[in-house]
């Protein structure tokens, strides 16, 4: 009964101080790291998503000819290769996205597609595949602005923004050679 072993009340108070300021910096940190975590997978989303963007730009429009910029709807119309019909990219309103407009018809006019059975909205399409859930997909891409000087196509600010931000979270000035630009398509002979 007389043995003083185990901890006084001074002791043990600064033990448990100790573990207070312990646990506030821990749970003050955790917020931090997770934070940090988010932007770091944000940004390597971003840079993927920029690079497949890249990627199908070039592929869609090097072997492109007829190449136009319509630069009061700052859109590109041009004659695709993998068609052969005429088609245009633009920013997507409503998609948020970069967007693609194939053409039915070689002139322009919507209303005689229109006649013909051919709505031109349903021809359109993301240049890149995006899941269409806001939740799942936060990400889109656009350029401000698209210009053709000789044979080069230039895209300005092509960025990667996440839902409604108005900073990009990577941004790169694309420019893309057409290859080919004078190229004719041959006429098919037409059987009698």
């Amino acid at each position: 009964m007389k043995k003083s072993a185990g901890f006084s009340l001074a002791e043990t108070l600064i033990t448990v101080l100790i573990l207070l300021m312990v646990s506030a910096v821990v749970a003050g940190g955790v917020p931090a790291a997770a934070n940090a975590y988010r932007k770091a997978v944000d940004a390597a989303n971003a840079q993927v998503l920029l690079s497949t963007t890249v990627n199908a730009l070039r592929s869609e429009l090097s072997t492109a000819w007829g190449i136009s910029a319509d630069t009061d709807k700052n859109e590109l119309i041009y004659y695709c290769a993998r068609t052969g019909a005429r088609t245009k990219i633009f920013n997507g309103t409503s998609e948020k996205t970069i967007m693609v407009q194939d053409y039915l018809m070689i002139n322009d006019d919507t209303e005689s597609q229109k006649q013909e059975g051919v709505d031109p909205k349903r021809l359109q399409h993301s240049l890149v595949v995006r899941s269409g859930e806001k939740e799942l997909d936060p990400f889109h891409v656009e350029y401000g602005s698209v210009k053709i000087e000789d044979d080069i196509i230039t895209f300005e600010t092509l960025g990667v923004y996440k839902r409604e931000d108005t900073t990009p979270i990577e941004s790169i000035d694309l420019s893309i050679r057409v290859l080919n630009p004078d190229f004719v398509v041959p006429e098919l002979p037409t059987s009698s």
